[in-house]
């Protein structure tokens, strides 16, 4: 019956209607508390309705007019929760690190984005050179946003004419559907260097007349790369980082790049004139003016404006090491070129490949102190996670014992746990944005995806709100496996980084021994050359040193989680003083002074023989590394969970670009070559050049291209499980099923259909018997509020009667 004169009252704030007349301030609990806005309910059958806008927190209940003109409370006092609006995740899938390819390559690269109230537009954005940006669409949306969306785009690299020497750099950028304006949130920039495709280039690359220096990019050029991506994420970052450490940041890559264009100089001024030498001076000089003034701009605290300069630096010093790969392999093949040119080719090899101990001192040191920090707060959070899991746990069960009420007033003590929840989750979110971690992002994600459930489960009774609550528990408990996961993998990634810290040695020892050789070649005439010469000995000493203590502490920290391998590390770190490696680096300085060419030259490779000996000792603590039980397999979940949400968002582009939407049953044989998907092509086939900024819909040779690669990836996850004898019959079938579908993809619209059903759904069906599989690996017990995601249409349903029930027996009948 409805009840004439209610009214709906919002306490603390909130933006009303325009039918909303205006109500005295209430006060609440004795406090006072903001003008209340109140709003006039209309009656809706059997129902009273009224609406207003949130704009910040607050709180509100229904009063009604009774028959004696005095106003009763009607309700309970309800919270109103605004949840926080996230910015977009978004990151580079593939490949995800810097890579080098020949002109004539096809590169695939794919984005994914993220959003916790959908994704508008993700798109690819890449430069060759120092030239202008170009962007491909990759996805917008037409209609309701997805959450979540991944994209694949072919970069055809013959389309550019490409030369060894060029650079194309990429990132990807995605924008929320939120208005009047949106967040946009650009992922890392990666680099793409074009090198020859002849074969005797790579044969060269693998050894030749500089050795160490052909066989890795030369030192010089991956600095002022990462230069570049670090002062691209001070732009992108710049609204989230505190103002003195920016600034801090800046000032310290202002002078990592003057000490670059010193480096440069130093090579320019140690060659003399030669055949092929003068273009490479001309390059390097062109590097060190874009230096200068991208150090200028950096110390004026302007690294957008640096960029430019610092791109168009790289590029020239990769044109350098494009020609002096060329005259090295001329060399190396004796295409010409007396004992002076070769020299000079060396002496250029060996400067690009420059010493680079005090960049080190000053820059890795940074990192790692930086580093460092960061694992000391992961593991910090990490405990804090556990005791919100633990306190989340305790929560449910108190309102389980309640009948499904909410445990006290407006259920604070769940909202509690919301806060400290999201506050850890702006944490993990600077630190993966300082870090560049998308493992900490994920985390992060998940404790937001947590603490809103929270906010929910605190504002809903009965089922619905036991079903939030559980929900976020899964999410904390989401959550701490990763920040688990990540600690584990430190001494992996310790492990990785000593060994290529050993390449990098053994480099330096090779160039060492060659100049030794050289030394003694001239009859010790070349003296000028020992303090240079004496300066690299001590600095390889020094460096072991710090090796030996370094593979100590690693052995210390890794003795519970990972004794095997902790044993062979401590077991290196003691054949390095047992052997006395360090001061028989130092005690070689007198050899070369003292004692013939020959003797000099075999005391020269017992060095290199011992720091081989000390990479077999790390290798084999890398092969001790213990995988706990069940983790390979929970890394093949992922994967297949990853492969699922992947051929999902390919076919939600497919039926946008069709006009259907996801879950429309229509069906039939007409080609989606007939739609805008099928017949845009390539945007460098239709007329905008290759790279133009693109913003139809997906191309059929790019469709084609993306699902080649997911067939890929169920091939190589069918591969994995085998190894571990899975039984993948049922893997079997979506592959075959994906192959049907490969010879004609993008296909019709019944086609969109069948990958639906025979490749999609039952892959997900295969993911779940996989999750068993985990969960069996790992001693848990099934569990009714599992760690998967619900799926959409699923959830719908969910939702849906958990509604009904809450309307009573009207809605229910509805």
């Amino acid at each position: 019956m409805p009840v004439p004169g209610g009214r709906l009252l919002l306490f603390d704030g909130g933006a009303e209607e325009a039918a909303a007349q205006a109500a005295p301030a209430a006060s609440t609990g004795g406090a006072a508390a903001a003008p209340a806005a109140s709003i006039p309910l209309a009656a809706a059958g059997q129902r009273l309705e009224g609406q207003f806008v949130v704009a910040r927190e607050g709180s509100w209940r229904v009063e009604l007019d009774g028959f004696d003109g005095q106003r009763y409370e009607a309700s309970p006092l309800y919270v109103i929760d605004v949840l926080r609006d996230q910015t977009p995740v978004v990151k580079i899938d593939r490949p995800g690190r810097d890579v080098s390819a020949s002109p004539v390559e096809e590169l695939f690269v794919e984005a994914s984005a993220h959003d916790d109230f959908g994704i508008a537009r993700l798109e690819l954005v890449w430069s060759i050179n120092d030239g202008p940006e170009r962007t491909q669409l990759l996805f917008a949306a037409a209609g309701d946003a997805p959450a979540q969306t991944s994209a694949g785009h072919t970069l055809y690299l013959e389309e550019y004419e490409l030369e060894p020497g060029d650079l194309l750099s990429y990132f990807a950028r995605a924008s929320d559907n939120r208005r009047p304006e949106a967040n946009v949130v650009a992922s890392d920039i990666y680099f793409v260097t074009i090198r020859p495709f002849r074969r005797d280039y790579r044969q060269a690359a693998a050894g030749g007349p500089a050795g160490g220096a052909a066989a890795q990019d030369l030192q010089l050029v991956r600095r002022q790369r990462e230069l570049i991506a670090a002062t691209f994420r001070l732009v992108r970052d710049e609204a989230l980082m505190a103002p003195a450490r920016r600034e801090s940041d800046l000032d310290l890559l202002a002078g990592l790049q003057e000490q670059l264009r010193a480096s440069a100089l130093e090579a320019i001024g140690s060659l003399h004139s030669g055949d092929g030498m003068l273009e490479a001076v001309e390059f390097l000089r062109g590097a060190a003016a874009a230096m200068q003034q991208a150090s200028a701009r950096l110390g004026e605290h302007d690294p957008e404006a640096a960029l430019p300069r610092e791109r168009e630096a790289l590029y020239q010093l990769q044109r350098a090491e494009a020609l002096v790969r060329e005259l090295m392999l001329a060399f190396a093949q004796g295409g010409g070129g007396g004992q002076d040119g070769q020299l000079d080719e060396e002496r250029l090899a060996q400067m690009l490949d420059f010493d680079e101990q005090q960049l080190r001192n000053q820059y890795e040191t940074v990192q790692r102190q930086r580093r460092r920090e960061a694992d000391n707060e992961i593991d910090e959070a990490l405990q804090r996670l556990t005791e919100l899991a633990r306190r989340q746990q305790q929560e449910i069960e108190r309102r389980r014992a309640q009948g499904g009420q909410p445990p006290n007033q407006g259920g604070g003590g769940q909202r509690g746990i919301a806060d400290q929840a999201e506050e850890l989750a702006r944490r993990l979110e600077r630190l993966s944005r300082e870090r560049s971690r998308a493992d900490l992002q994920e985390a992060a994600n998940r404790l937001q995806e947590a603490a809103d459930a929270m906010r929910r489960a605190a504002a809903e009774g009965g089922q619905s709100g036991l079903g939030e609550g559980a929900r976020a528990l899964s999410e904390l408990q989401r959550a701490r496996r990763l920040l688990d996961r990540e600690r584990r993998g430190r001494l992996r990634r310790d492990l990785a980084e000593v060994r290529e810290r050993l390449e990098r040695m053994r480099a330096a020892q090779a160039e060492i021994a060659r100049e030794v050789e050289r030394f003694g070649a001239a009859g010790g005439r070349d003296a000028e050359a020992l303090p240079d010469l004496f300066a690299r000995k001590d600095a390889l000493a020094a460096e072991i040193d710090e090796l030996e203590a370094r593979l100590d502490g690693m052995g210390r920290a890794a003795r519970e989680q990972q004794p095997a391998s902790s044993r062979e590390l401590q077991r290196a770190a003691e054949w390095i003083r047992d052997t006395k490696l360090a001061d028989k680096v130092r005690y070689s300085k007198g050899v070369v002074q003292e004692r013939d060419e020959a003797y000099a030259r075999r005391f020269e490779e017992g060095i290199d023989e011992d720091l081989a000996a000390l990479q077999e000792r790390v290798a084999a603590a890398e092969g001790a590394l213990e995988t706990p039980p069940g983790e390979r397999l929970a890394e093949q979940l992922e994967q297949a969970r990853d492969l699922a949400r992947r051929l999902e968002a390919l076919e939600d582009r497919l039926r946008r670009a069709d006009g259907r939407q996801p879950g429309d049953a229509r069906a039939g044989e007409r080609p989606l070559g007939d739609s805008e998907a099928g017949r845009a092509e390539d945007p460098a086939r239709a007329g905008q050049g290759p790279g133009g900024s693109a913003d139809g819909p997906p191309a059929g040779r790019q469709l084609r291209r993306e699902f080649a690669e997911r067939l890929g990836d169920a091939r190589r996850l069918r591969e994995a499980l085998r190894e571990q004898g899975v039984q993948v019959s049922d893997l079997d079938g979506v592959i075959a099923a994906m192959r049907d579908l490969q010879e004609e993809f993008p296909g019709t619209t019944r086609g969109l259909d069948r990958l639906r059903a025979e490749v999609i759904d039952a892959l997900k069906r295969f993911e779940l018997r996989l999750r068993r599989a985990v969960d069996a690996a790992n001693g848990r017990q099934p569990q009714l509020a599992s760690d998967d995601q619900v799926p959409e249409g699923y959830r719908e349903l969910v939702e849906e009667y958990f509604r009904a029930l809450a309307r009573g027996p009207e809605g229910r009948q509805r």
